[in-house]
């Protein structure tokens, strides 16, 4: 793992639940953490991955980047305000 990425699985989770672990983590990041890759998937449908590339939101996000893979999406993360 990079210093300053957190990788965050989210397989399993329902969307309800994934959204509130996603902001607990947000609201609990230790410093130095600048990047979170979320690893929703999307073989078995796309809720989680629309739950975090369009509803998710955070004052902490500045940025979010769909890569190649379809099943991840990484959150570029700022200091708090």
């Amino acid at each position: 793992m990079n210093e300053g990425c957190l990788k965050i699985d989210l397989h399993g989770y329902r969307a309800r639940e994934a959204r509130e672990y996603l902001e607990w983590r947000l609201k609990t990041l230790p410093r130095g953490i600048n990047q979170i890759d979320v690893i929703h998937g999307y073989r078995s449908g796309t809720v989680l991955q629309t739950m975090v590339r369009e509803e998710l939101t955070d004052k902490r996000i500045l940025r979010k980047i769909v890569g190649w893979n379809p099943g991840e999406t990484t959150l570029i993360i700022g200091k708090a305000m």
